[in-house]
Formats: structure tokens, sequence, C-alpha cells
């Protein structure tokens, strides 16, 4: 009799730990390396911080992946699910699944309206922007409800990049957690350009650029941020991973976000500000496909088939281009813009 209670009592241990075992329940569309090409769907724009307690639209729709976008109150004149100013129809336009090929792959890209990164939306300096967030929802059909502090926390996970037309150190965005009645749970870490700069064989920013002051991005540099939150009771559930955006650093920066996951019970410790390398490469996008049309690489030599302006890795003007002409580079990393897309071209 005695052996068949312990029997029964390491039974239901074995259960409790199961019931508790790390569980991915990151909602499809926020798997991006899986997403199409192309504008990536905003549910919701919302005029200030957080969206109204209990939000029941995020509720309803948390399951397929819900984004909310919030901002300025004198920016969004309308909010809904469409677009309704300048203000929130440059984000429905410059939030985009985007293919970085090689090792990187597919990312989702938040682009600033002067931003000169070569990929995603064109450039609209017409475009005002002030601050801003961006809301991912976990699911309420899998966010656990706790009824302790602490019992159930969720691991958010981002693996990132930021790139800016002048790198510095200044705040791009802040990232923390809300729950479903707008109870921030953690927050916020800061993060900028010049985590991701171009480092020499002592550590130290490289810097370029015709002023030879610009820090230049390191193209494979991404960090990984996790942190683990708490859900309550079931006016808790579910919760939300906030990006909180500075307007000014946003306008001429870019955030490409790699992989975004939540992990309920998760095992060790959240990894934090580790840096890993992911190369980018070919994509069978047409975009990639372009350049061959619009140069030919026969060493250092590179002959244009149409106009086209020639950028080093800082954003600054290498060279410029007429239909026929053949330039001479030095080895390196370029961007060219022809045919109104961009290419990397990289002259060994």
């Amino acid at each position: 009799m005695k052996a068949k209670t312990l029997l029964l009592s390491a039974t239901m241990i074995a259960s409790s730990v199961a019931a508790f075992a790390a569980d991915d329940i990151t909602p499809d569309r926020f798997k991006f390396a899986k997403q199409p090409e192309g504008q990536f769907k905003i549910n919701y724009y919302r005029s200030g911080a957080n969206p109204d307690n209990a939000f029941q639209p995020a509720f309803d729709g948390s399951d397929d992946g819900y984004l909310l976008v919030g901002g300025a109150k004198y920016l969004i004149s309308q909010e809904g699910e469409t677009p309704a100013d300048p203000f929130t129809q440059w984000f429905e336009k410059s939030t985009e699944i985007v293919d970085l090929g090689g090792e990187v792959g597919k990312v989702l890209l938040i682009k600033g309206p002067q931003s000169n990164y070569e990929m995603g939306a064109a450039n609209d300096e017409a475009v005002k922007i002030d601050w801003f967030n961006y809301n991912f929802y976990t699911p309420q059909s899998r966010t656990p409800i706790s009824s302790t502090a602490g019992e159930h926390p969720i691991r958010m996970r981002l693996v990132f990049q930021i790139r800016s037309n002048n790198v510095s150190a200044d705040a791009l965005f802040k990232v923390s957690s809300s729950t479903w009645a707008n109870n921030q749970v953690l927050g916020g870490e800061n993060f900028s350009a010049a985590d991701f700069a171009l480092l020499d064989e002592n550590g130290d920013p490289v810097y370029g650029g015709e002023d030879g002051f610009s820090m230049i991005t390191d193209e494979s540099k991404w960090q990984i941020f996790e942190f683990d939150c708490e859900v309550g009771d079931k006016a808790g559930n579910p919760t939300r991973m906030k990006l909180e955006f500075t307007a000014g650093v946003y306008t001429t920066g870019a955030l490409l976000i790699k992989e975004l996951s939540f992990v309920t019970d998760p095992t060790g410790e959240p990894v934090q500000r580790e840096f890993v390398t992911y190369k980018p490469g070919e994509s069978s996008s047409v975009k990639d496909l372009m350049k061959e049309a619009a140069y030919t690489v026969s060493g250092r030599q590179v002959t244009f088939a149409t106009d086209a302006v020639v950028y080093g890795l800082n954003g600054a003007v290498v060279a410029t281009a007429e239909a026929g002409e053949t330039l001479s580079l030095t080895p390196g990393f370029y961007v060219v813009k022809a045919n109104n897309e961009g290419s990397k071209l990289m002259i060994k």
C-alpha cells in the first residue's frame, strides 16, 4: 500500500512539472520568417500612450497576432483600423516584411520617413512624426492566469538590429510590457544604433563617411534581449510587448526585428544584450534580381546600365553614375540605388 502511495505521488509530481513546462505561445503572424514580403498589417491605431483599459478588440484578435499602434494625440485625427491621417498612413506603408537573404532571411522592418536604409518605403520628408509605440499582444487563449505574483512568467524575446543615417547613442526605442488592464509589469530598457557599430580589433567603433566622424553599422550584428514579465488574474490577460519610439531619432532610423516571441514558464535566466552574427545575403526577391540589369561588375570596375547612385554603409554618397558609365570602386561594401530600388554591392 505504501509503495502504491509513493508511486502515485511520483506521478502527480511528474504531471505537475509537465503542466508548467516552457511553452512557446507566439502567434504565427509574429513569426516573421514565415510571412510573405510586403506590408505587415497594423490592426488598430489609437491616440495616446496606451489603449483603453481592457481594450476588447485586442482581446478578440490576440490569438491571431494583434498589433496596435498608439501615438501623439494631435497627430492621430481618427482612431480605428484604417489610417486616416499622414501620421498613421506612414506607418501603414513603412511597417513591412523584407527579405535580407543569407542567414538573416525575412524580418519586420519599421522605418523612419527620412531613413536612408535601402529597403522598404521610399523617403517622405513631408511626414511629421512625434512619439509613438507598437504593441504586440500575447494570445489570450494560451496566456496563463496567475493566482499569485510570479506564478506563470512570460519570457518576451527580441532579436533585432537598428540602422540610422547618423549612428549615435541616442535611444531609438524602449521596450517594456503591460497587461490588458494597462498595468506596466516590466520596463524599460533603451536601445540605440550605436549598439550596432562596426568595431575594430581593439573593440572601438569604426568611423567613416565624408566627414570621417560617423560610426558605421555592422550589418551582421544582431542583439538578443529577453525579459520575464508577469500576468496576473483574468484582468491581465492578454499582455503586450510595448516598443516606445523616440520621434527625432526614429525619423532617420530603422528597426529590423528578426525574432519576436513569447514563452510561458521559461527556464534559465533571460538573455540580455547579447550580440550574435547573422550574415545577410542574396534574396530571391525582385529587388535583388533587379541589380543584374542595373549594373555589371568586373573586378573593381562597375558598369551601369541606368542612372545610379552609390552609397557607403554609413549612408554617404560615394559616387553617381549615368547610364553606360563605368566606375572604379575601392574594396568594400556599397549600396546601389537604381530604378528606384536598392541592392548591396561588394567589391573585393
